[in-house]
């Protein structure tokens, strides 16, 4: 299976996991995160300014990854929808902030 997720922003990361013998996929896409600080650090450590919005993110899948039922954001959970492009499965991921999860079923 070939998966190729897109954007026009900067320093965003993407990951994905297929479940085995379901067909199912999971596409997480996180913004950059480098401007966050955790509790952790310790105080008196100032959080960074915050990126904008991760915007323009596409999700293509080849043609042999088979008909998808349906595909959603699992955060919002919208649903995607599937449009063909030179044969491959193409959705269009609306912008978001932090991060988005794809499942794609």
């Amino acid at each position: 299976m070939c998966l190729s997720p897109r954007s026009t922003t900067p320093n965003w990361h993407a990951v994905f996991y297929r479940e085995p013998g379901s067909g199912r996929t999971a596409v997480c896409l996180v913004n950059a995160f480098g401007w966050f600080r955790s509790s952790r650090e310790g105080p008196g450590i100032p959080a960074g300014t915050a990126p904008p919005a991760c915007a323009g993110v596409t999700i293509e899948l080849d043609a042999g990854h088979g008909d998808v039922a349906r595909a959603f954001d699992a955060v919002t959970g919208a649903p995607l929808t599937a449009k063909t492009i030179d044969r491959r499965t193409v959705f269009d991921v609306p912008d978001f902030p932090v991060m988005s999860c794809v499942v794609i079923e």
